[in-house]
């Protein structure tokens, strides 16, 4: 059984989708794909992803299109009004070239 999956698929997948910062904030990510991102923002997009494997296979998807796509992770600390506790969450984005319209 053959199952396939596009960059459709990939885009439906995204919890959030933004314009890339990556370039801004590097040192916040840690790269998981053999690729680096490139350090020019112009043009790319950041998908965010709730899982590592729904990372993977939409970065898969997109290096299809663009073979510089690159997938990334990070932490992000949060604090949620009235709670003296530090909470956190990992992101794990995939970074291609591409555009937020349609």
């Amino acid at each position: 059984m053959k199952i396939e999956f596009d960059t459709n698929d990939a885009k439906d997948l995204a919890n959030t989708s933004c314009e890339s910062f990556y370039s801004r904030r590097k040192d916040e990510f840690e790269v998981l794909s053999d690729n680096e991102p490139t350090l020019d923002d112009k043009g790319k997009i950041m998908h965010f992803y709730d899982t590592r494997l729904e990372a993977l296979l939409s970065c898969k998807a997109f290096k299809q299109n663009d073979p510089n796509t690159a997938m990334v992770w990070r932490e992000v600390n949060y604090l949620i009004e009235g709670d003296d506790t530090s909470h956190s969450r990992e992101e794990y984005i995939v970074i291609t070239r591409g555009s937020l319209d349609g």
